[in-house]
């Protein structure tokens, strides 16, 4: 058993803490419409199907950076697939292409970032429990953003060639400013407004201090706690904090928190190494074990 200490101390693990402050991040840019201009730029200048499916790809995958969770990201790209769905209206094999590509690549690329699902939070929490390491937001993008880029172009190759004929991809492809522009509120083209270019600025410090973690030393979660401070602030911000604190998944957290007292529960009564040792090529239990016997 655990303390109740122990329990209650997860919930302000670094972790939670991180996932937190990327959820208002997300809510600063997507308050903006910086994914709007975004998604424009990229489907605009798509000429063949096969060119579109792999930007539309690309971006999903660098959606990754900038929202947490998958659920996140799927709200996020909903409105691009909508204006692609639309634009796309009179060729049905397409739109069902597309169905399918959206939500196989988010969930593949997921991997890429240490904030892009729930999950790895929960992994790097019983990890360091289990053997007292931990992996970093470095780290974690050197070792899945290969990962996730290679798995994400193939998956969507598949999907492309299992759901379309060849005469649906030789069909040029033709979406313009305006159709886009029909299912965004806010402009998704000219020049960048002060909020936009100040939001664009601010996420670009974040995610480059991420990955310069092992050279400053600074904690993730101290980085992104200061960007949401910084997005959600009267002068700076392009949001308010408690408008972001609507859009974090608190389910979830109380749900990864109970997963990681679990999981320390495990380790602390020797659970987790008796059920190691229990299993095919497993570690043997030496007398150590909490579980041996004497």
């Amino acid at each position: 058993m655990i303390s109740a200490d122990t329990l209650f101390a997860t919930l302000g693990d670094a972790t939670v803490w991180l996932l937190i402050c990327a959820f208002v991040l997300a809510a600063a840019v997507t308050r903006t419409g910086l994914a709007g201009r975004a998604a424009a730029f990229l489907v605009t200048g798509a000429r063949s199907v096969r060119r579109l499916v792999h930007l539309t790809t690309a971006a999903l995958v660098v959606t990754a950076f900038a929202v947490p969770a998958t659920s996140g990201r799927a709200a996020l790209a909903l409105p691009v697939f909508l204006t692609l769905a639309h634009a796309l209206a009179g060729r049905r094999r397409l739109v069902v292409m597309l169905a399918l590509l959206f939500p196989t690549v988010i969930l593949l690329s997921a991997v890429a970032t240490l904030i892009g699902a729930g999950a790895h939070l929960i992994t790097v929490g019983v990890l360091l429990e289990q053997t007292g390491e931990s992996i970093g937001f470095t780290r974690w993008l050197l070792l899945g953003l290969p990962l996730a880029v290679v798995s994400s172009h193939l998956a969507a190759e598949a999907v492309l060639l299992t759901t379309t004929r060849r005469e649906d991809r030789r069909g040029p492809v033709r979406i313009t400013v305006g159709a886009v522009q029909e299912h965004s509120a806010t402009p998704v083209s000219g020049p960048l407004s002060p909020p936009e270019q100040r939001c664009l600025l601010l996420l670009g410090t974040v995610v480059a201090l991420w990955c310069a973690e092992p050279l400053h030393g600074v904690s993730p979660a101290v980085v992104a706690l200061i960007g949401a401070v910084v997005a959600s602030s009267p002068a700076l911000g392009t949001v308010r904090m408690k408008d972001g604190l609507r859009s974090v998944p608190w389910p979830m957290l109380v749900f990864m928190a109970a997963t990681t007292a679990m999981g320390v529960a495990l380790v602390d009564s020797g659970a987790a190494g008796w059920l190691v040792g229990g299993l095919p090529g497993g570690l043997p239990r030496g007398p150590s074990s909490a579980w041996s016997s004497p």
